[in-house]
């Protein structure tokens, strides 16, 4: 690229998606969608670099077997089974294995500390003996292997592929070596784990799925150390990078006013309100301290961040684990990016000129624009009314559930 920024067409492109559980994939999809429809010449079966971790990684394997965030997105609300099985069952399997496993050790380690309780010398503490027994807690309440299953399938089908090796861009999957809290990139780092069985296990997300063992080796979700990793396609030359991240904390101060809390006091919540805002500006703060960094060694770099703001409730009080609203989601994804686009023009649309790109100025002046006009196929306008009155009643069926007042 031609140094100070200066006008440069066909740059190396990429995406970096960060994690945020089943209701962050489904975030990406809805911002990526709503970046394609705005930005003339966006495409992103073009781009040279993908770069996932955890939930990111599905999303980011998906579109590196070029399946387009609009054909995701089309599958949220009308899901082809036969081509996708996008289905609760993918994420909330009990992961009946580990409990069976941990249950062989249950009488010896019962023993164990039976005898030490009772022994004079009582070397260990009650509670020490207690804590024995922690190990009998399975590493993931649900079954990560559904997920592994899921996509090895869709891979195995026509014109995809399972193997890094063979694609047809630089797909690189995120995930922590848990012996040694180590990122491991897959697709660069090691190259001959399938891209399935490395999206399993970037997105086993400690308790919630249980570790993945690749080759001897146990891996956990790639978040440990990074939120986005954007520097792997920085470092491999890309000039424009656009990142989502769904997860950051909130500012409850007009939380009241919006009717979304009582009090606007997270200790309200409990215990995970308090867990939810305290991982979340962990994860947010390390994040922008890493992009400030990039400013530094990446001058000739261009970078697209796109996350909700503070101030986003519909995003911080609906379960990151949510598959029932994943309709609301998407929408508010594709909604709220087209008008970051708008407010946030003076920032971002002197980047995406600077490779070759425009926004459409049209499509961000039209306010009516719903992201199930772009993705599906054309209907008569009865019909468009009547989607879009049973997404407004789903949506605001789902806040109910989502987001009780506290």
């Amino acid at each position: 690229m031609i140094s100070g920024k200066q006008e440069a067409i066909l740059s190396q492109l990429g995406v970096a998606l960060a994690g945020g559980g089943i209701s962050g994939g489904i975030y990406h999809i809805g911002v990526l969608c709503a970046l394609e429809h705005a930005i003339d010449g966006l495409d992103f079966m073009d781009v040279d670099h993908l770069i996932g971790v955890s939930a990111g990684a599905i999303i980011s394997s998906l579109m590196a077997n070029a399946i387009p965030p609009s054909e995701l997105a089309k599958n949220i609300i009308e899901p082809d089974l036969d081509e996708y099985e996008f289905t609760p069952e993918l994420f909330y399997t009990p992961a009946y294995e580990n409990y069976a496993t941990k249950g062989l050790f249950i009488p010896r380690l019962a023993v164990d500390a039976l005898q030490d309780v009772l022994s004079p010398a009582r070397k260990y503490s009650f509670l020490s003996n207690v804590l024995k027994l922690s190990r009998l807690i399975p590493g993931g309440i649900f079954s990560n292997k559904p997920i592994y299953h899921f996509l090895s399938d869709l891979f195995a089908k026509t014109n995809r592929t399972d193997d890094f090796r063979k694609l047809k861009k630089n797909l690189r999957v995120v995930a922590t070596d848990l012996d040694s809290s180590k990122s491991v990139v897959f697709g660069r780092d090691i190259t001959d784990v399938p891209i399935s069985k490395a999206v399993q296990a970037s997105a086993a997300l400690p308790g919630i799925f249980p570790p993945v063992e690749i080759d001897g080796r146990a891996y956990v979700d790639g978040a440990l150390n990074k939120t986005i990793h954007a520097s792997v396609a920085l470092e491999a030359g890309c000039k424009l990078m656009f990142c989502v991240n769904p997860i950051v904390p909130v500012d409850t101060s007009s939380a009241i006013e919006k009717g979304v809390m009582q009090r606007g006091k997270l200790v309200d919540r409990g215990l995970p309100g308090i867990l939810s805002q305290t991982f979340r500006t962990i994860i947010h703060s390390r994040m922008i301290a890493g992009f400030k960094r990039y400013e530094n060694e990446f001058p000739d770099a261009d970078i697209v961040l796109i996350e909700p703001s503070m101030e986003d409730y519909t995003m911080f009080f609906t379960n990151v684990l949510s598959f029932s609203s994943r309709l609301k989601i998407c929408e508010h994804a594709y909604q709220d990016t087209l008008k970051q686009l708008v407010a946030r023009r003076s920032e971002i649309e002197p980047k995406v000129k600077r490779h070759g790109l425009k926004f459409n100025n049209g499509f961000l002046r039209d306010t009516d624009r719903v992201i199930w006009d772009e993705v599906l196929p054309k209907r008569k306008k009865a019909t468009k009314k009547l989607e879009h009155a049973l997404h407004d009643l789903e949506a605001c069926l789902s806040s109910r559930t989502s987001m009780p007042l506290s």
